[in-house]
């Protein structure tokens, strides 16, 4: 009897995407649109992504967050000095006595100023979850982190076209949303918008 052939196939994010769409729509779930569905096949995707490794050097203990921001929710107890912490990427934000950079925690929706964290080996990629492309709605600034309480560090004109990497539905509120996108500008700009002030296009 002749065998089957057996066939590879490679699970790209669209396909895990459409998987999660299917299995929702059979346990009668609503399924989320555009961002929303990549946020979530982006984060199994982060699950299996490799990750890094930092030590707390904060001698009173290290604040998570639940967006990269000094002025956005805690997520959690402080983190002991000592404790070593599995990371998943990094983005800008607040600047934290001259660091801009935030850690991802792995697994978790917390982020940490990587001022008190020093890498084992190499420091964590940037976070990289989507390709979402947005047109400025109204005159915007850009912010350090998600959050109008955040420095304006640029602004964009309505009209403009830009891409972004990164959506956190946990930045402050804006207009009742708290959806913000992390976007680079042409200009080398690297920070935040409020979603409220842009137009989905791709």
């Amino acid at each position: 009897m002749k065998r089957p052939t057996l066939t590879r196939h490679t699970l790209t994010r669209s396909t895990l995407a459409g998987l999660l769409v299917a299995a929702g729509t059979a346990l009668g779930l609503a399924a989320p649109a555009g961002p929303a569905l990549a946020d979530v096949a982006a984060h199994a995707a982060h699950a299996a992504a490799p990750t890094y490794t930092g030590v707390v050097t904060s001698a009173t203990g290290l604040t998570q967050r639940v967006a990269p921001s000094t002025h956005v929710a805690r997520s959690g107890t402080a983190i002991r000095r000592g404790a070593v912490l599995v990371l998943d990427c990094q983005l800008n934000g607040t600047v934290v006595d001259r660091n801009q950079r935030w850690y991802k925690i792995h697994g978790r929706n917390a982020w940490v100023s990587a001022r008190y964290v020093r890498n084992v080996g190499a420091a964590p990629v940037g976070c990289t979850a989507g390709d979402w492309a947005y047109e400025v709605k109204v005159g915007t600034n850009i912010r350090q982190g998600p959050s109008t309480l955040d420095r304006a560090i640029g602004s964009l004109a309505r009209g403009t076209e830009l891409n972004t990497r990164w959506i956190t539905r946990t930045g402050q509120a804006v207009d009742g949303n708290r959806t913000w996108v992390a976007v680079a500008t042409a200009s080398g700009n690297r920070g935040w918008i409020s979603v409220t002030n842009l137009r989905l296009v791709g």
